[in-house]
């Protein structure tokens, strides 16, 4: 958004410059006395205008390398997967489902026949 704000700035101060550069030239056309006076302030003003385009693509290519330095990254730090470790996914499985089990018997969805069966296969199946 505030490079759209900054692109519309530079189109109203190049549309500014065009437009004075148009009033010159018809008051040249029309006056002979002051054609050496606009003639100079018309190289000024495309100077002016060439000088604010060149800052504008400068300010413009500096931006983006600062977007692609801001966005590297080493290989080492994302690139590695995170290792896989069996005992650790088992084991928080187990705990997840005694959990689970626990939350049941307080809420009243299994009896506590029912929760001692379940806890037995949970407790062989993690190997307790």
């Amino acid at each position: 958004m505030n490079q759209k704000k900054n692109e519309n700035k530079l189109n109203k101060a190049g549309k500014t410059i065009l437009y004075t550069f148009i009033l010159m030239v018809v008051m040249g056309i029309f006056s002979d006395a002051s054609g050496s006076i606009i003639g100079v302030v018309a190289v000024i003003l495309v100077a002016a205008g060439v000088g604010m385009l060149g800052f504008y693509f400068a300010r413009k290519a500096k931006a983006a390398k600062e977007d692609t330095v801001t966005r590297s990254y080493t290989a080492h730090e994302s690139s590695q997967p995170r290792k896989y470790d069996p005992a650790e996914i088992k084991d928080r499985d187990s705990r997840r489902r005694m959990e689970q089990l626990d939350s049941f018997l307080r809420n009243g969805v299994i009896d506590k026949k029912e929760y001692a069966v379940l806890r037995a296969k949970y407790q062989r199946e993690a190997g307790e």
